[in-house]
């Protein structure tokens, strides 16, 4: 579920902005107070030749080469800091799952990871065999927006630069929130001139190219309301580069 823009290190990112135009003939980017409905996901021939065999691969690479990213790491250290000794993680859109890792490193004692690409896993169960860590995770394929019934509520929710891959965030966060017992923390690209010019080139890209897959600055506003509907209340908030990481507590 992570967007190409959303796994790069980073220095490097794309999407698109928050008014309320037609993206590319598909994708209606929601302003704060819009309330049509908005389009389901990618189509997933789309995410997977985004989030590719190659992409997952270069994703280990730069964990295992630099450790977490500065984003990353505030999410780590915010749960951390909330107490994270044998609780629950529920990822979405872990990745390769180095997130999980640190996670597990710090105290947690299970994590499920729900995933749209199926093109992280042999990465992914590398990590975990290095990590001796593989009876601890459960990796799953689903759309927790579109099914969250099918999906059990944890201690800790955490979306690691997934937000912005989703069209429609309320939906998205909505599910995160309801199933966070305790802790909800979640990564989001900042709403500046830069990444708006840097995700609308990408975006513009992929429109040429016919691929229907497109990144997201959602309004950060409308995110934290979102959250806070589900009955959680900002605890966290970090600046990373040109990320901004959001956590909250029930």
């Amino acid at each position: 579920m992570r967007c190409r823009s959303c796994g790069l290190p980073e220095s490097g990112n794309q999407v698109l902005t928050t008014d309320p135009v037609e993206v590319a003939g598909r994708f209606r980017v929601r302003a704060e107070g819009d309330t049509d409905p908005v389009p389901e996901c990618c189509d997933p021939d789309d995410y997977q030749s985004v989030f590719s065999g190659r992409f997952a691969r270069r994703q280990t690479k730069r964990y295992q080469r630099r450790g977490l990213t500065p984003a990353a790491q505030g999410i780590a250290d915010f749960v951390a800091l909330q107490g994270i000794e044998r609780a629950t993680v529920l990822e979405i859109g872990g990745g390769v799952g180095q997130l999980q890792v640190e996670l597990l490193r710090r105290g947690a004692a299970h994590v499920t990871n729900l995933e749209i690409s199926q093109n992280y896993e042999a990465e992914a169960a590398r990590l975990l065999d290095e990590a001796g860590m593989t009876d601890q995770v459960t990796r799953r394929f689903l759309d927790i927006a579109q099914a969250p019934g099918e999906v059990e509520p944890a201690d800790v929710v955490v979306l690691h630069r997934v937000v912005c891959c989703y069209p429609d965030y309320a939906a998205l966060l909505t599910a995160a929130a309801g199933h966070a017992r305790k802790i909800l923390a979640y990564s989001h690209p900042a709403a500046n001139a830069i990444n708006r010019a840097q995700f609308g080139t990408e975006n513009l890209y992929r429109w040429f190219t016919r691929n229907d897959f497109r990144a997201f600055i959602h309004p950060p506003q409308g995110m934290v309301r979102t959250a806070q509907s589900e009955g959680m209340t900002v605890a966290f908030r970090r600046h990373a580069r040109d990320w901004d990481v959001v956590g909250l507590v029930r």
